[in-house]
């Protein structure tokens, strides 16, 4: 059975924070794009659990590999 959250590597985190970035955008604009609680973003960011669909979603978005 897989799990039903997901963590960031510290180098995802570091790529997805580039990545942000390069497409100008704030974790906050993120959030208010995804429709996602600043909580979840927070999390993603910041190498914590984060629910497995808001994990791929952000990915998605930055268009980043999830796996």
């Amino acid at each position: 059975m897989s799990s039903r959250s997901l963590t960031t590597s510290d180098t995802g985190s570091k790529l997805a924070r580039q990545t942000l970035e390069r497409k100008g955008l704030s974790q906050r604009s993120l959030m208010g794009e995804l429709g996602f609680a600043w909580s979840t973003i927070n999390k993603f960011f910041n190498c914590k659990p984060v629910d497995r669909f808001h994990f791929i979603e952000i990915c998605q978005r930055l268009e980043l590999d999830w796996e």
